[in-house]
């Protein structure tokens, strides 16, 4: 081996464990929104897994990071193939019980077949946008009939993904990394709003799952979107939360003229959050052409 292609080998080994090392901060990232985000993403997906793993389940999880929710599964007991793009991932897994690498492209036909349930979490959104139906339909083969895949990708028009965008501007994002210590753009290319991941969804084959959640409390009717409100439970009690997310929501839907909503669903198995927007009608202009109001 060359001294060039030494140093280029140690240079890609220290870009791997750098990869693995991001993904892995991202759970304690001194943003505590971000932080805060991530760790109920993880508790969200593995209280879906629980609940459709079975004993001698096969699971195959699409895009492993840096392997937090393969170690869930391997503790599980269940047969998991884990597919990735980037080899350190894999490498990062390789010797749990009870999972198979794949290294591949997972919006092609990799042969894989007969699995109990899917699991692509914040993967997607990396996918570039052409291809994320082909990953989607490719999981729907991979899948058995009654089988799940649990799906998770970040909303395209949140309040966080809207203030990453202003990390592109150098002197915000050197602002953020003054604040939090570090600040980085996570790569989203093809981030879908609810109504385009659904059609892509069912355009794979799959069904949309609804799952139970909890009710809105009655002391909390109409204060949910008030600053400094948070109605979050659990181990994160004792971090710094501001409780300003939906608050953001809020003013951004009167920026618009429309009113955001947070509604016990009627059959009390947890609660809808919409935003209406009214309907402008057309109004003629004055030399005859149709102009909005």
């Amino acid at each position: 081996m060359s001294l060039d292609s030494l140093a280029t080998a140690e240079a890609g080994q220290v870009m791997q464990q750098e990869d693995i090392a991001f993904q892995a901060r991202l759970y304690d990232d001194p943003n505590p929104t971000r932080r805060g985000l991530h760790r109920a993403r993880k508790a969200w997906v593995e209280s879906r897994l629980e609940r459709y793993l079975r004993p001698g389940a096969k699971v195959l999880e699409v895009g492993v990071g840096c392997g937090l929710f393969t170690q869930f599964l391997s503790e599980k007991g269940v047969a998991v193939t884990a597919v990735d793009i980037n080899r350190a991932f894999l490498d990062g897994v390789r010797e749990l019980p009870g999972v198979a690498t794949k290294y591949g492209d997972a919006t092609t036909d990799l042969g894989l077949r007969g699995f109990d349930v899917g699991l692509s979490s914040e993967v997607i959104e990396h996918v570039p946008p052409a291809r994320s139906q082909a990953m989607l339909s490719e999981f729907f083969r991979a899948i058995r009939p009654g089988g799940v895949l649990v799906l998770s990708t970040p909303q395209r028009f949140s309040s966080l993904e809207l203030t990453a965008r202003l990390l592109r501007f150098p002197p915000v994002l050197a602002l953020a990394r003054k604040i939090y210590g570090s600040a980085d753009d996570l790569g989203h290319i093809n981030l879908m709003t609810r109504g385009a991941l659904q059609r892509q969804i069912a355009s794979a084959g799959f069904e949309i799952v609804s799952g139970p959640g909890p009710r809105l409390p009655a002391e909390m009717q109409g204060r949910l979107f008030d600053s400094m409100v948070s109605l979050r439970k659990g181990p994160r009690d004792n971090e710094p939360h501001l409780g300003l997310g939906l608050y953001i929501v809020r003013l951004c839907a009167q920026f618009h003229g429309a009113a955001a909503h947070a509604d016990n669903r009627a059959d009390g198995r947890g609660v809808i959050v919409s935003v209406v927007f009214p309907y402008v009608r057309p109004a003629a202009g004055l030399d005859g052409s149709r102009a909005l109001r």
